[in-house]
């Protein structure tokens, strides 16, 4: 069976983003860097070809007024979340 790693979190202002589901991570396992990234690398790209393969995929991408680029859903995409939690259960097989 296959585990959810990430899910759309729903914004005040009606749009999504990808968020990883902690527990489903070992307490142990340690991030080095941002947890923004971590999707870009089970795709394996790298963070600017991430952003263009998520505007590729219908979402837009948020950073004039951010410190970081942040990742908008005008709808979700489940395509493309199942794709990253496949992605995710291949990889991560803890």
């Amino acid at each position: 069976m296959n585990k959810k790693f990430f899910y759309y979190r729903e914004q005040p202002d009606g749009k999504y983003m990808i968020c990883p589901i902690y527990k489903e991570f070992p307490e142990d396992w340690k991030i080095m860097g941002s947890w923004a990234v971590l999707p870009a690398r089970l795709f394996g790209l790298s963070w600017p070809d991430y952003l263009r393969y998520c505007i590729q995929s219908g979402a837009k991408v948020r950073g004039r007024e951010h410190k970081y680029p942040m990742i908008i859903w005008e709808v979700q995409n489940k395509m493309f979340l199942n794709d990253l939690n496949e992605r995710a259960n291949i990889l991560l097989d803890f």
